[in-house]
C-alpha cells in the first residue's frame, strides 16, 4: 500500500510541473520579500549533484537557484551577502570537496 501512495504522490507532481510548463509560467515563482530559500553550490560538481540541486530547488516553495560560489575568497561570509543580494532569509549550499561526495 505504500508503494502505490508514493506513486500517486509522484504522478501527481509530474502532472503539476506538466501544466505550469504548459501553462507557460516561469519555474521561478514571485517571491516575498526575505522570504526566499537561496540554493547555491561550490565549484566542482557533477552532473548528478547538478540535478540533485534542480530538484531541491523545485521542491522549496521558495528556491532560488544560484550558480557557482568560490568559497575560498570570500569563506561562508560570501553566502551572507548573496543572500542579501537576492534579498533571500537562509540559503542552502552544497559543496562538492570530494568528487564522489556532496555535503549540505
Amino acid at each position: 500500500a505504500r508503494s502505490i501512495n508514493a506513486r500517486a504522490r509522484l504522478s501527481t507532481l509530474v502532472m503539476v510541473e506538466k501544466r505550469k510548463r504548459k501553462s507557460g509560467k516561469a519555474e521561478q515563482a514571485a517571491v516575498a520579500h526575505g522570504a526566499g530559500c537561496l540554493v547555491a553550490s561550490t565549484r566542482g560538481i557533477r552532473a548528478r549533484h547538478r540535478h540533485l540541486m534542480r530538484d531541491l530547488t523545485r521542491l522549496l516553495p521558495h528556491g532560488l537557484p544560484h550558480s557557482k560560489v568560490d568559497t575560498d575568497e570570500a569563506g561562508l561570509g560570501g553566502m551572507a551577502a548573496l543572500c542579501e543580494e537576492n534579498d533571500c532569509s537562509t540559503s542552502l549550499l552544497l559543496d562538492a570537496r570530494d568528487p564522489r561526495r556532496l555535503y549540505m
